[in-house]
């Protein structure tokens, strides 16, 4: 098993939204699920 040395925080999240889709980059997100080689975040309820 690889570990990353990256942690994915909402805070990086965001950071991507913003230079990808700007008009997404304002909503929450919570981290919605995870395995050993991904993760999938949400937006959540504002």
């Amino acid at each position: 098993m690889n570990h990353t040395e990256d942690e994915i925080t909402a805070e990086l999240m965001r950071s991507l939204l913003e230079d990808q889709h700007p008009d997404l980059a304002g909503r929450p997100v919570q981290l919605g699920a995870h395995g050993w080689d991904n993760q999938m975040w949400r937006p959540c309820a504002a």
